[in-house]
């Protein structure tokens, strides 16, 4: 390898300081990189001529030609920094002063992050798209030094063979699926797969084979998952004995989804060896290096909090500050096993059923036995399993190196043993995805498997319980104590109540693992009964249980103890071991290894195990602490009182009393109207909240004067009203803030001191402007008004070109509104983007008096279809029969798909905004009103962080739980909204119907009060699901373990819909409740037309919507 030499290396290429996860934290398109895992890894930003914010992204690497300690050469694509010039009819440069390069990148918005600019740069004589040499080499204006962030990837050697069947990954910020706008914020890898040259040239459609040289140019994919746009310039890189060797630079991939199995195209790094040296030669030189303390770690807020606050109190703690001050060890004469420590309680039950399988999250370090442990595949790393275990130990001490777990956690899916290598065991952990857990990792030093193990064909095991010794003994603290084991033979009455934990699924359809430890109370059930549904299990053997609310145990919480105490105060022993069950999870009984019968196999075989290595660092065994914990304190739930990590914020300052009228001012310009909806300066003589009494339809008319402005002075008569913000500086200078309109949309009535003369017309209405018979840009005839607001309207128009009746929207120009400008520009991308269940956009113009927009025509809302239903339930609840509440269900949640790949939030999803098609395409469903959306996506394809402060947005009834709360909306609120109205649906009713707000508050206390009510109910899933089928409670598991950044899990839903249709046995073909054979079509008809406008039938904007 180039970058290896005779003499010991102190800084060797391709070996990273931090090592990188292969396998639980595994996502759609790839996972997530452990923080500079891959430390030759640079973000390359290559901005536009006119601006310093927009741009394209490239990756590229970190490389040496020689040993040392710094290196200033980055290698990367060539067309991440040459484009085509028409003006030369060939590829130029782009200017060296628009890149820059990111060094130690994880987060690529960070900001702190690692910047350099570059100072020189070659390319290979890439000439043509998609053509061969497509390499560059970046010479960068300081040395990078190598530290634990920042080291270089090993160059191969020119005469390299090709890696097929290699250990290869990819890694970078890149878009998450093709045709999306989403990009990541943090650095994410996948594994690859090298093929041959022959699988290669098979894989390229047969126009293309001539643009490319298979000699120079290569193919990798796996799957789905491969490079994206974004990616380009990224190293491929492969272990080869331990180090990482870049063997290929991402060139292009795919261009359409159909196409992602083939593969993505990779420059050959192999054959340009020479070529880089050469280049290296010829560039400027760099002569100064970067300090080392410039490059920075990438640390999120709670890490940078916990980092400041051990620097205050000079505490020991791990690199980074990323946890707390290590707990004592314990004394072997304190040692209890199978006790907890005081301050971590084991948390009994809970109101909420959303973990395990109907468990709850654990109290943290409350089960210091309980070890997750991580087997590798052999072949693939990021392929593997996850189980659980526990810390058990044969001999009096204060310290154990062995653990129980079952024995097919040692398998692979072909029933081979795994090697030992491969299995890691962390000890002392709660949140699995974490630096935390990663520093507590342990290697496995042998294990022992029951030699009687069998895996039966029909799913059950049989002397189901394996023994690890570990390389390092774990130190008993208060986060690692080992659990007790029962004597031989000894016997659990049926109804004894135990605990099981993991951090497995929490149920059968859960798409992913659980972060946090959770845990449920099951039940130990007679034998005979488990018997009766399991035949072939051997009693003694076989512990089974049962828990309420389908508790028990799922995917990934195999291996993990069944631990039970004979009575309050005694200590917990490991009576089972997660094994099996016959069904779904905790469907019927799980079944369990009888540890009890196994005691005499454990002792023995644990006495014959070799000894551990070493003693485990016990500075690494440290409390886990939450980012609430960093931030507020540690709550101790058996002191009833609050330990505090650092200086606490102080009070803010009260508001000062208004003791008299404070004058504002409104300011315009008539020859260019802001964009804003109002100017105001307020003489204030410090911070203060001015709330203003006008009426949302007065503020306005304000706002859209349009002729030879002169300053207007108004008073404020009262105290009350929308709060707006006014600042001035100590000395009561004045500072202007912008009040937007279409964020205040509940102001109540008032009264204007002065009133502003309207011009000629000013007063007119959208309804006023068009008339029956009257005709639009020649075209569009108009027939009858739909429905009309303060400032638009909607029209029902015959197309005289196609015949075709369409809907026509107008909205005044005088007005600053612009909700009609929004609905075009989501419309047109959707139109674009050739989105599912949308209306098409067939004409859009602007008039003198208005501007419009002409699109497809629809039927009734949803909400409409429900409502003429209010005679056929004697209970008033008017719902769909279940196949329609699917079917609607299916296409609404699509719809909202396609709007969140294109990039857009539509923040009030509900029934109002739905309709279907008019006769004769009833199946067909739209999503409306898109006035309220918000992009989510920044220009470069970043998600946008949320803001602190947010106004309430969307319907209180069916907005979401943070929404109303006051926080920025994601996809994830859109779906929950996409919930509500299913549940709205088929059991005929919200779960809150009836919920109103006490008299006199305001929206924002309205929305904050409900939506405590509202997340309360929803933590119960079974009251908030009661009457829906249990499809929907899996759902609702799934919602409620999604983040702000997180894709909603369509696919997931869809599927569950689909199970619920089988087993109701529905077929595509079964008739929608308001189709001509449906069971309430003549109930449907009267249901009127929607008529198009904001809100649906004339229900508006309102923030309260009591259906």
């Amino acid at each position: 390898m180039v970058c290896t030499g005779p003499r010991p290396d102190p800084y060797p290429c391709g070996l990273p300081h931090f090592a990188p996860v292969y396998g639980p934290n595994r996502i759609s398109g790839g996972w997530e990189v452990a923080r500079h895992s891959f430390p030759w890894h640079v973000h390359i930003m290559v901005f536009d001529v006119n601006s310093q914010t927009k741009g394209g992204q490239c990756g590229g690497s970190l490389i040496r030609i020689n040993p040392g300690n710094a290196t200033d050469l980055v290698l990367t694509a060539a067309h991440c920094i040459v484009e085509f010039d028409p003006k030369y009819g060939k590829m130029m440069m782009k200017p060296i002063a628009n890149i820059v390069v990111t060094v130690a990148v994880h987060m690529r918005n960070e900001p702190d992050r690692t910047r350099v600019r570059v100072r020189d740069l070659r390319d290979g004589g890439y000439a043509k798209e998609f053509g061969p040499r497509d390499i560059a080499v970046l010479r960068l204006e300081k040395k990078i030094p190598y530290t634990k962030f920042t080291r270089p990837v090993c160059l191969p050697p020119k005469d390299a063979k090709l890696p097929v069947g290699e250990e290869c990954y990819v890694a970078g910020h890149g878009k998450l699926f093709m045709q999306s706008n989403l990009s990541p914020e943090e650095l994410r890898m996948v594994r690859v797969s090298v093929w041959s040259k022959e699988d290669c040239i098979a894989s390229v459609d047969p126009d293309r084979q001539k643009d490319m040289d298979f000699n120079t140019q290569i193919c990798a994919g796996t799957g789905r998952e491969g490079s994206q746009k974004g990616d380009s310039g990224g190293a491929l890189v492969c272990k080869i004995k331990d180090r990482f060797i870049q063997f290929g630079i991402v060139s292009f991939g795919s261009e359409d989804l159909i196409a992602l199995d083939k593969s993505s195209k990779y420059t050959y790094v192999p054959k340009y060896i020479e070529w880089i040296v050469s280049a290296d030669q010829v560039m400027d030189p760099t002569h100064e290096i970067m300090p080392e303390e410039d490059v920075h770690e990438y640390l999120t807020i709670k890490e940078r909090n916990q980092r400041n606050l051990n620097r205050s109190k000079s505490a020991g703690s791990l690199v980074g500050g990323r946890t707390a001050t290590p707990p004592p060890v314990r004394k072997p004469e304190d040692y209890k096993c199978g006790t907890p420590a005081e301050h971590f309680p084991i948390k009994m039950s809970a109101k909420g059923f959303n973990r395990i399988s109907g468990g709850w999250e654990a109290n943290k370090h409350s089960l210091p036995w309980t070890v997750l442990i991580s087997n590798s595949d052999l072949k693939n790393p990021a392929e593997g399993n996850l189980c659980g275990g526990a810390l058990i130990q044969l001999k009096p001490g204060n310290r154990t190196d062995l653990v129980m777990t079952a024995a097919h956690c040692l398998h692979d899916k072909s029933n081979r043993k795994r090697p030992t290598q491969n299995c890691k065991v962390f000890v002392g952990i709660h949140h699995q995805f974490t630096d935390d857990a990663i520093a507590k990792e342990v290697k496995a030093k042998e294990f022992v498997i029951h030699s009687e193990y069998k895996a039966e064909a029909n799913g059950g095991r049989r002397n189901d319980i394996a023994l690890i010794k570990l390389e390092h003994a774990i130190p008993y603290t208060d986060i690692t104590v080992p659990v007790c084991l029962p004597e031989p033979a000894e016997k659990l009455q049926a109804g004894h109540e135990c605990i099981v934990a993991g951090w497995g699924q929490t149920s059968h359809y859960s798409p992913a693992y659980q972060s946090e430890l959770s845990m449920a109370v099951v039940k130990i059930v007679p034998f005979d009964e488990c018997k009766k549904e399991t035949k072939f299990i051997v009693e003694g053997e076989v512990l089974c249980t049962k828990g309420e609310n389908r508790g028990g145990f799922c995917h990934g919480d195999s291996g993990s103890p069944l631990v039970c105490r004979e009575k309050n105060g005694s200590p917990w022993k490991a009576y089972g071991i997660v094994s099996f069950s016959s069904n779904k999870c905790s469907f019927t009984f799980d079944k369990y290894t009888n540890v009890s019968s196994y005691r005499k196999w454990v002792d023995e075989k644990g006495e014959k195990l070799p000894a551990p290595t070493s003693e485990f660092p016990y500075e690494r065994l440290v409390e886990y602490l939450t980012p609430n914990e960093v931030m507020n304190g540690v709550k101790r739930h058996t002191l009833g009182a609050i330990q505090q990590t650092g200086n606490q914020a102080s009070a803010l300052p009260t508001r000062p009393p208004v003791t008299a009228p404070v004058r504002a001012f409104l300011f315009t310009n008539a020859t260019n109207p802001p964009s804003y909806y109002g100017l105001f300066q307020a003489l204030v003589p410090h911070k203060l909240v001015i709330k203003l009494q006008l009426s949302h339809r007065d503020l306005l008319q304000l706002h859209r004067v349009q002729a030879h402005w002169q300053p207007k002075e108004f008073l404020v008569q009262q105290y009350k009203g929308q709060e707006y913000t006014l600042d001035s500086d100590t000395e009561g200078n004045e500072k202007s803030i912008c009040c937007k309109s279409f964020l205040l949309p509940h102001i109540s009535a008032g009264e204007i001191e002065q009133w502003v003369t309207m011009p000629p017309g000013g007063g007119a209405t959208a309804a006023q402007l068009l008339h029956k018979g009257q005709v639009v840009d020649d075209r569009w005839v108009v027939e009858k008004m739909l429905g009309k607001g303060g400032f638009g309207a909607v029209f029902e128009v015959t197309d005289k070109k196609t015949g075709r009746r369409d809907a026509m929207k107008i909205e005044i120009n005088a007005t600053d509104f612009r909700t009609l400008k929004v609905e075009v520009t989501v419309l047109k991308t959707l139109n674009e983007n050739k989105a599912r269940h949308v209306c098409e956009i067939t004409g859009v113009g602007k008039k003198e008096l208005f501007c419009f927009i002409v699109m497809t025509l629809v039927g009734p809302s949803i909400n409409s279809l429900l409502e003429s239903l209010q005679d056929q339930f004697s209970d008033g609840r008017t719902r769909f029969v279940l196949r329609s509440c699917i079917y609607v269900g299916q296409r609404s949640l699509e719809a909202l798909e396609d709007l969140h790949a294109n990039g857009f939030l539509h923040r009030d999803v509900k029934p109002h905004n739905y309709a279907a098609g008019r006769p004769p395409h009833y199946r067909k469903i739209y999503l409306l009103d898109f006035g309220m959306c918000r992009k989510y996506v920044k220009e470069d394809g970043s998600l946008r962080r949320p803001r602190e402060r947010v106004g309430f947005r969307g319907t209180l009834f069916y907005a979401s739980v943070d929404c109303l709360r006051g926080k920025e909306q994601a996809r994830r609120d859109d779906v929950w909204s996409w919930f509500f109205m299913l549940i709205r649906m088929t059991v005929g009713q919200l779960p809150w119907r009836g919920w109103s707000p006490p008299r006199g508050c305001s929206v924002t206390k309205q929305a904050l009060m409900f939506g405590e009510f509202k997340g309360r109910l929803i933590r119960n899933v079974r009251r908030f699901v009661e009457g829906c089928p249990a499809e929907y409670a899996e759902i609702a598991e799934l919602l409620q373990d999604q983040n702000f950044y997180d894709a909603p899990p369509y696919n997931r839903i869809y599927s569950l819909l689909n199970s619920l249709m089988a087993r109701k046995g529905y077929d595509e073909a079964y008739p929608l409740d308001w189709e001509d054979n449906g069971q309430h079509h003549q109930q449907t008809m009267a249901a009127p037309a929607h008529n198009m406008m904001p809100g649906g039938q004339g229900h508006g904007q309102s923030s309260l919507d009591n259906d």
